[in-house]
């Protein structure tokens, strides 16, 4: 909702554990806006939490209490499509959005080393298309992995460049990534053409 909830019971009971996150802010359009679209936790400090919103507010809890910080400052006001943390630190976070619902293609794609204090663009020279995901290798901190609408891309150095991640992808939107590191094997689910892997090792 536009609320972060939290359950300590298996959902059997739910506790709001933040306040209005989104601004309800109607921007391009006459559809409604006001909802969480993005949450990301901590691995190296699970107290950690990262929210983003379809209206394009980042924020950053350390406490899961009301303690909130908003990161929204610096960022583009779009859709947040994925949060994604340094499995070895906290303050270490990458942002991507999508302008699709503003008719605007351009790669957003933002990473912090402080929290949220500043972002810097790494997007550099990715397609212009939206971005849905955003996967850091769990071995390899420079090694990342987005999913656009015109397919896979990685960079090897931390987003300075990117590279087309094989060849025989469907040109649909890819909406989701994993990677099961045990047997090095990338999964893409894509908008209306299946699911289909890549054996990255």
């Amino acid at each position: 909702t536009s609320r972060l909830y939290k359950s300590e019971d298996r959902a059997a009971s739910w506790t709001a554990i933040s306040p209005e996150l989104s601004k309800a802010e109607n921007i391009a359009n006459t559809m409604a806006y006001g909802t969480i679209t993005s949450i990301a936790t901590a691995a190296s400090d699970s107290d950690v939490l990262y929210v983003g919103t379809d209206d394009g507010n980042v924020w950053r809890n350390s406490n899961q209490h009301n303690d909130w910080e908003d990161l929204t400052k610096g960022l583009p006001k779009r859709w947040v499509t994925s949060i994604a943390v340094s499995p070895t630190n906290a303050q270490e976070v990458y942002i991507s959005f999508s302008g699709y619902r503003q008719a605007e293609y351009l790669p957003h794609l933002f990473k912090t080393t402080n929290g949220g204090k500043q972002w810097r663009d790494i997007a550099g020279d990715l397609p212009e298309a939206p971005i849905n995901e955003i996967l850091i290798h769990a071995l390899n901190d420079n090694m990342l992995y987005v999913a656009t609408d015109v397919g896979v891309f990685f960079s090897e150095n931390d987003g300075t460049t990117w590279q087309m991640l094989g060849s025989n992808l469907p040109n649909v939107p890819i909406t989701d990534l994993d990677i099961d590191h045990n047997s090095g094997l990338l999964a893409a689910a894509t908008y209306g053409r299946s699911l289909y892997t890549y054996q990255l090792y």
